[in-house]
């Protein structure tokens, strides 16, 4: 490869090129606080662009973080920074929480943030400033946050308003926001936010400039959300900077010169096995002749393991937001799969309908024996979930109790759990868990409330259950009737 860079170089001596042979990135996505609000789709968010920085522009390092604690998200940070050096082109993408602090710093939360007061941030959160910093030593630099998010049930007022505009210094930086200083953006209802899809599909055009990029994805975000949501930018990035194509200034022989230097760097590779050839043509000639020829022979030589990997992940990304606009969960901790309503409503396509029906456990376990021999939503392995799986889609917006547990052990893996037992405070939001993933959840008052049956069974043989009115842990009887949600995939 040496040999075939010096002749290429040689060659295209009377060209001056921009061109962007180390680009790389850190993409973040946390949507699993414990003490906040937990969202629906920065994971996704942070999937997709990861996808779309790797697979479709081809950058050179591609880090994705998912639900990153307090020490992860300092920790990468910093390790990015080492990456960062020398690159030309370091991009950082948030998804999750964040908030303004006193001084007007933007503070990005980590999914372990329990921000009661202004001080917590410190040991909760990073700041933008954090992440700018991490980007020092690159050429150009591209922060992009999208993390301006509702937080309702937070601590303290302050905390529920948007992100406010830092003062932009230094060469070559660009900050993007999700959304105008002090608003909050959408969290998107189809799998992804409305911004990081429109930033997917416009950064896949190759053609424009980084700059111009940001300018379309503000005017389909504009129009999606119907004017609500309206993205915003600072900084002093040039405008003839692009993720791909380079700008080129030939002094002479335009077409000949360019075409004659494809072909040299053409004929030094087609002989070659390897992917990493013609990967290299791809990138110095992304709209070339031998465009698709290249990309066969990527496809024909790459190792098994990368191709599907890559495949699997595209895969992922379009379907989980056919799930679930079809009435189902992905959980990206788990990957199990949920039914978004109760055994007995109905989903129309937007939310659930009608009135949730109560089983007694044989009955439950018989109804769904009979829907998997109709295949049930396309399907035929729904099951119910234990007590472990039932349990971690709770939410208690008030936290969980510090000594009330209950050791559960998973059979299968012979692994015993301490499980929180309800949430904590009687003043939690209610249903305990996602509305937005899981709507028209039944709940009532603690006393009186119905359990969701799970397949875990105690010595005494009662059935153990939970209320989604409380999050509380409870035995039942065999006899008794409980709601049911169905699950599928492998057992956790």
């Amino acid at each position: 490869m040496r040999l075939i860079k010096v002749a290429v170089l040689a060659l295209l001596s009377v060209m001056t090129y921009e061109v962007y042979a180390k680009r790389v990135a850190l993409v973040i996505g946390n949507a699993a606080y414990e003490h906040e609000n937990k969202l629906t789709n920065p994971v996704n968010d942070a999937v997709l662009l990861q996808s779309t920085l790797k697979n479709d522009l081809h950058f050179d390092n591609v880090k994705l973080v998912k639900n990153a604690d307090f020490r992860t998200l300092n920790r990468t940070i910093n390790e990015f920074n080492q990456t960062a050096q020398d690159a030309d082109i370091a991009v950082i993408y948030f998804s999750g929480h964040g908030q303004q602090g006193a001084d007007r710093q933007n503070y990005l939360l980590a999914t372990d943030a329990h921000i009661e007061n202004l001080v917590d941030l410190r040991t909760g959160a990073v700041t933008s400033d954090e992440l700018i910093n991490a980007t020092q030593g690159a050429k150009a630099r591209i922060v992009i946050l999208d993390a301006c998010r509702d937080r309702p049930n937070s601590g303290f007022k302050s905390a529920t308003k948007g992100l406010s505009r830092v003062q932009v210094t230094g060469d070559e930086l660009l900050i993007a926001y999700a959304t105008d200083a002090g608003k909050v953006a959408q969290d998107g209802q189809t799998g992804n936010s409305p911004y990081a899809t429109a930033l997917a599909q416009v950064m896949r055009k190759k053609d424009k400039s980084i700059m111009g990029m940001f300018d379309e994805v503000k005017n389909q975000v504009r129009t999606m959300t119907k004017g609500q949501q309206v993205p915003t930018r600072e900084g002093n990035l040039s405008i003839n900077i692009y993720f791909i194509q380079p700008t080129i200034n030939i002094q002479q022989n335009t077409n000949s010169t360019t075409a004659d230097a494809e072909l040299v760097f053409w004929d030094s590779i087609k002989n070659e096995t390897d992917a990493e050839s013609y990967q290299t043509y791809l990138k110095q000639y992304p709209n070339g002749r031998f465009n698709h020829l290249a990309q066969a022979r990527i496809q024909k030589y790459s190792t098994k393991p990368n191709q599907s990997d890559a495949v699997i992940t595209q895969t992922l990304e379009a379907d989980n937001s056919i799930l679930m606009q079809k009435g189902m969960w992905r959980d990206p901790k788990t990957n199990l799969i949920w039914m978004r309503c109760s055994l007995g409503q109905t989903w129309d396509g937007t939310t659930c309908i009608g009135k949730a029906e109560t089983y007694s456990f044989e009955n439950t376990k018989q109804m769904i024996t009979e829907m998997n021999q109709k295949n049930f939503a396309g399907y035929n392995d729904w099951r119910l979930p234990n007590i472990a799986e039932l349990a971690n889609i709770r939410y208690c917006s008030k936290g969980f109790p510090k000594v009330m547990q209950k050791p559960y052990m998973n059979k299968r893996t012979g692994e015993t759990k301490l499980l929180p037992l309800m949430c904590d405070s009687f003043t939690h939001q209610k249903p305990t868990l996602d509305t937005q993933i899981f709507p028209n959840t039944p709940q009532k008052s603690v006393l009186s409330d119905l359990n969701y049956w799970t397949s875990s069974v105690q010595v005494d043989a009662k059935i153990i259950g939970i209320s989604f009115g409380s999050g509380l842990i409870m035995a039942n009887s065999i006899d008794s009737k409980n709601y049911v949600r169905m699950v599928r995939g492998e057992e956790q």
